[in-house]
């Protein structure tokens, strides 16, 4: 049996793995728009607490009238698709990891489980049935995942976490020029900038932004925590997890290549920061 990824009438922006994915990730960032936008007027939505929703509105209701949850990080997505009797209705069920961002009072992660049961109504895909269970555990003092991770996720996420505490709380937001708008940028969401032409891409925990502007210019206005290692990048150093040889590995594993030429300068401009000591001690 071929396991569909969408219906055959569904245009490609309407694959139902790919909307799952984005109405967890919009959701664990207090945008419910996604998830309401998707469901049905007589949803039944069981949380992964007590609650239990509904329909829409009395989804749209609560969840509006709810205090503000704790933002959250979502990775590791394991998904497919259960097809069924009927053509118009598919089941998409899988897990994905969740960690507190860094500006949470409380560290905790969990793997949380997902099924939903959803119907195309010939234009979009909608959710009639929802069930999410999970296995909430806080972390303790030394951040012990209460849950099997990978180790790049597990370093990762733990790189979000130093550089938002590190850099989000104190800094705050930078103003980027890009033409005639502007870009704001948290520093601690910044893991690298690379030199593309006249313009810079932004690599961000949540993706990439391009600005119109030259490395040269980026660097003069990040803080001292990042560190130039290349004419075509920039590094945040609390997101490198090793140097070797003439490259640098980043906590998300990207690999940077170091001219010959810069390999003494950028090992002794790493050295240099107070805050990557402060981390080798401890790990």
């Amino acid at each position: 049996m071929t396991t569909p990824t969408a219906h055959n009438n569904a245009p490609a922006n309407n694959d139902p793995v790919a909307l799952v994915i984005a109405m967890i990730r919009d959701a664990f960032t207090g945008n419910f728009d996604t998830l309401l936008a998707h469901v049905t007027d007589d949803c039944i939505f069981i949380g992964a607490g007590a609650n239990t929703f509904r329909g829409r509105e009395d989804l749209e209701q609560r969840m509006g009238k709810a205090p503000a949850i704790p933002r959250y990080t979502v990775r590791d997505e394991h998904f497919e698709v259960v097809p069924t009797d009927s053509e118009n209705d598919i089941v998409v069920a899988g897990s994905y990891a969740i960690f507190s961002d860094g500006d949470t009072k409380t560290i905790s992660s969990e793997i949380q489980r997902i099924t939903m049961n959803l119907r195309w109504n010939g234009e979009r895909w909608r959710a009639y049935l929802v069930h999410v269970s999970n296995r909430w555990a806080p972390l303790g003092e030394d951040q012990n995942f209460p849950l099997r991770v990978s180790e790049q996720t597990y370093r990762y996420v733990q790189a979000i976490l130093r550089a938002s505490k590190q850099l989000g709380g104190a800094q705050g937001s930078i103003a980027l020029a890009s033409g005639s708008s502007t870009v704001y940028v948290n520093p601690g969401d910044l893991l690298y900038a690379e030199a593309q032409g006249k313009e810079s891409v932004l690599h961000l925990i949540s993706g990439t932004t391009t600005v119109r502007q030259l490395l040269g210019s980026i660097e003069n206005s990040l803080p001292r925590e990042f560190v130039r290692i290349s004419r075509k990048h920039i590094v945040n150093v609390l997101y490198v997890s090793k140097v070797e040889g003439n490259t640098i590995l980043l906590a998300d594993e990207t690999l940077l290549p170091i001219p010959k030429r810069k390999i003494i300068e950028v090992r002794r401009a790493l050295g240099a920061l107070p805050q990557r000591k402060e981390q080798r001690g401890r790990e």
